[in-house]
This record gives structure tokens, sequence and C-alpha cells, in this order.
């Protein structure tokens, strides 16, 4: 009776041990984001664009049980106390304070009537930035061409395989909205 007792005691202390590495090893598996505002390089005021970029970027990177993106007003809150110009540091130091596995961040250029959206992405655990970009023709391609920087961004978070993305080496760009 003893020798049940204890062969059932063990069983069930090895599934529930089992259910906790499984547990762990699916948090682990969940990446984290966080956004920092993108940079505009234009002639007018597009802040709303950028705003708009910001939660476009929220609403398209969460993939439930694989993605989350950081809160945003922690993020905002968080930039203001990083003194540090260095992209990198910046990215490190916001990556730590938030718990998040990349910092996102970028630029839209326009040029007359096009844009240039270009996206880097700093992976805490490699340490290294990758790129992403789209063009747009007019403005009113910014939305589906964000869609895709985002799918292209998931993609490989999710997968590991790159979707059209460059390594950047060494990228130390010192602005202090990056």
């Amino acid at each position: 009776m003893k020798k049940k007792s204890f062969l059932n005691s063990a069983a069930i202390l090895l599934i529930l041990s089992f259910s906790c590495f499984s547990a762990a090893a699916l948090a682990k598996e969940i990446k984290s984001i966080a956004v920092l505002p993108f940079e505009m390089i234009a002639p007018e005021d597009l802040t709303y664009i950028r705003d708009g970029i910001i939660q476009m970027l929220h609403t398209r990177l969460v993939w439930k049980d694989k993605v989350t993106v950081a809160d945003q007003n922690t993020v905002d809150t968080l930039l203001t106390g990083i003194k540090d110009t260095d992209a990198t540091r910046r990215a490190e130091a916001l990556a730590k304070s938030t718990g998040s596995d990349y910092v996102l961040t970028g630029s839209i250029t326009r040029f007359a009537d096009a844009f240039s959206i270009d996206a880097r992405i700093y992976d805490i655990q490699k340490k290294q930035w990758l790129a992403f970009s789209e063009q747009s023709a007019a403005i009113n391609d910014l939305i589906p061409k964000m869609s895709a920087v985002s799918a292209k961004i998931n993609k490989k978070l999710l997968t590991g395989k790159p979707s059209s993305i460059q390594t950047l080496s060494g990228m130390n760009r010192k602005n202090s909205s990056n």
C-alpha cells in the first residue's frame, strides 16, 4: 500500500514538474518589443503620422501567445530618463527597463510626394540591428506599407527567417528621438 502511494505521489510530482517546465518554456518563447517614436523627416509637420504609426505598430505586431508590445506610456516615460544619445545603448537601457527582447525605432522620410519607411529593430540577445524598409509613392500608401514592415518584423521574430532584411553592424546613430 505504501509503495502504491509513493508511486502515485512520484507520478504527480513528475507531472507537475513537466507542467512547470512547459509553462516556463512557453513564457520564454513569447517575444516582447518596445516601440520608440519614429523620426519624421519632412518639410511639414507630420506628427499625426508618427503618432498613428506607433498605434499601427502596436496593433500589427501583437500576436497572442507569441509577441507582446511594451506599454507606450511606459516607454515614453522611460525614454525621457535615458540621456545617452547612442542608439545601441539607448535600446539596451530601454529593453532592460521594459523587459523587452527587441527595441524598434525608425524614420519616415518624405521626398517630394514619395515616402521612405526605414525601421530598425535591435535584438537584445544577439546585440545586432536589423533593418526593414518600404517605399511609398503617396501618403495614402503609408498604412499598407507599414503593415508590410510589421509583417516582415513578425516573420523574422517568429520564424527567425529573414524577409528582405539587412543586418546593420555597429549602427550608432546619434539622435535623441531614436
